[in-house]
This record gives C-alpha cells, structure tokens and sequence, in this order.
C-alpha cells in the first residue's frame, strides 16, 4: 500500500501507513524574533517525538471522528486534536504526504463538525501541497473529495459533484487496490449524499 491515510475512521488500532516509516530530522524555519514562541514549541521536543505525537493525535482524532454521539466538549477534543496533529508533523519536519494527509484531516474533521469554510480551506492546502510535490496519486484523490464534501457541506452540490468526478477519475487510475477502494468508498457515501439533495431542489 502507498504512503497514505486510511479514510476509514474505524478504531481498528491501525496505524496508517503514511505513519509507520521514520520521518526525517527536525527543521526549524524561525528566523524571526517575532515567532520565538513557535521556535521554542518546535525544539522543546526532538524530531522523533514529535513525529510519535502527531501519530497519537492523528489516531485520537480519528477514534474521535467514530464517536457517533459526540458532546461539544469531544467536538473541540476533536478539533483541536486534528490541528495539534497537523502541527507536531511540521515539527517533526515531516514529509509533504505528511503535511498534506495533517490538511485532508483537518478538512473532514471540519466538514464533520458542519464548518465548509475552513473545510474547505485545508482541502485546498491539501491539493496545493500535492501539486507542488507532483504527487498525482492517492492523497490528491483524497483531497478533491475533501473539497467535495466541503462543497456538499456548503450548500454547493454542482461543486461537490465536480471535485467527486475528479477524485473518480483519479481513483481508476490507482494500482493499489486498496487505495482505490478506501477513495471509492468515500466517494460511494458521497454521492448517497449528494443524492439526497436532489430531492430537495
């Protein structure tokens, strides 16, 4: 399987295979006094940890994303454990999947929660980070149907429909066939979606 997230958020135990391979060393980018605050966070832990952290959080948020009743305390949980996972990966120097499967979480967890805008926002960064790397695989399938359900969330079903197609077009193009079937199946609940708003028009 490719170095990608399961979009599946069953509490299989599983770690994603993006996040079992070791992450290389720690950067720091702070060459401004003004983010000392953000040069301390990053370098008070090592690359290594960090890198542990962001595994732990990503796996929470997705125990969490499978809490069908969840309180408004477990939605913030959920949040902000999403966006500190996303955070630990740059620490941690991460690979570009890395940053971009941190983005694509972000945009579900955003979509679950009902919140298109930003949603959508980290979709976008998803695709933005997948086209600079040239990555044309798994993760930027998995980005167009973040934009998709961000689209769907807000009120959008043209949109929604179109960034589908492009994850479809994507997903027939997979070699690995469980990556296809995890984008397919996202993209299958999508359209059950999708379908109920046309009898709504």
């Amino acid at each position: 399987m490719t170095t990608t997230p399961s979009s599946r958020p069953a509490g299989d135990g599983r770690v994603p295979a993006a996040f079992t391979e070791p992450v290389a060393p720690g950067r720091s980018d702070d060459s401004s006094a003004t983010v000392t605050p953000l040069a301390t966070a990053q370098t008070a832990l090592s690359a290594e940890q960090h890198r542990r952290v962001a595994i732990a959080l990503f796996n929470r948020a997705w125990d969490l994303l499978a809490v069908t009743e969840r309180t408004p305390d477990l939605d913030d949980e959920l949040l902000h454990t999403a966006h500190a996972s996303r955070f630990h990966w740059t620490a941690a120097g991460g690979d570009v999947d890395r940053l971009a499967t941190g983005e694509w979480q972000c945009a579900r967890v955003y979509a679950v929660l009902g919140r298109a805008e930003p949603a959508a926002w980290h979709a976008q960064r998803a695709l933005a980070l997948c086209r600079a790397a040239g990555i044309t695989g798994f993760l930027a399938g998995a980005a167009c149907e973040a934009l998709a359900r961000a689209a769907l969330v807000g009120g959008d079903p043209d949109a929604a429909r179109r960034w589908a197609a492009q994850a479809r077009g994507i997903a027939a193009q997979l070699d690995d066939v469980e990556d296809s079937e995890v984008l397919l199946a996202d993209l299958d609940e999508l359209d059950h979606r999708l379908a109920a708003t046309d009898g709504i028009r």
